[in-house]
């Protein structure tokens, strides 16, 4: 006996995953009625440092050649943080590293961030996330090159370990008083990216788009949208924020 072919994964994708987080599984919750199948290669970051990321992505064309060899129709390098740390050229060399070795499309989840802005339409957003500083204004950096304005962020500073061992519901609630408050602080802004997917962002997302009448979307949405784009597979999916309902 035999599963009917109707049945099985129309699409693979192979990420490079940083960590395992909780934010993970609302990816799959999205993409299982897709026939979407993810081949996750951890990459065995112990650190969100220059030094670290340096050494970790070191081998990227061979991780690339590994995921190859799973017959994947697109390559991501997963975890939002790290071209945070690094700033857009350093994104782009190695993505541009792993595309050369296997002549596989290639995108990381910080430019599905950046897609779904511009989805949406947005000209000056407002950031929320836990990440300091610095990592803010590279990931305006990733913005700005596509014409969004960033009009700021509200963060609460949270090392791997810290955010890694928070509760559900604190990871909820933390997210949503980030988001109000970056709503709040910049009236000016047009829309809402709350980051970060070692926490479950949706739900706070969808209460803060019913509550200040603007668009907000966290990881999972973006790259859900932007993934299956890639792939040819996008359908509207309601009943959440607007980036997953638009056409």
């Amino acid at each position: 006996m035999t599963l009917p072919e109707s049945y099985w994964p129309r699409k693979k994708i192979g990420e490079l995953s940083p960590t395992n987080t909780v934010g993970a599984y609302e990816w799959y919750y999205f993409s299982i009625p897709r026939r979407v199948s993810t081949v996750a290669l951890p990459v065995g970051m112990e650190e969100f440092t220059p030094k670290e990321i340096r050494r970790v992505f070191e081998p990227a064309a061979d991780y690339a050649r590994t995921l190859a060899k799973y017959d994947v129709d697109l390559i991501v390098q997963g975890g939002v943080p790290l071209p945070c740390v690094m700033g857009p050229d350093f994104l782009d060399e190695l993505l541009g590293r792993m595309h050369e070795a296997t002549r596989i499309p290639t995108t990381a989840n910080v430019l599905s961030m950046v897609a779904g802005a511009k989805r949406l339409g947005l000209k000056n957003i407002a950031l929320a996330n836990k990440w300091t500083d610095p990592m803010n204004e590279n990931l305006a950096k990733f913005f700005r090159r596509e014409g969004i304005d960033v009009a700021g962020w509200s963060t609460h500073v949270m090392t791997p370990k810290e955010f890694e061992g928070m509760r559900l519901q604190e990871g909820l609630d933390l997210s949503y008083r980030l988001g109000a408050t970056a709503l709040a602080k910049y009236p000016e802004a047009d829309g809402l990216y709350v980051g970060g997917g070692s926490w479950l962002g949706l739900p706070s997302a969808v209460r803060l788009e019913e509550e200040f009448g603007k668009p907000v979307y966290s990881n999972s949405p973006a790259y859900v949208r932007h993934r299956l784009e890639l792939l040819g597979l996008w359908e509207p999916i309601p009943g959440y924020v607007r980036l997953l309902a638009l056409e």
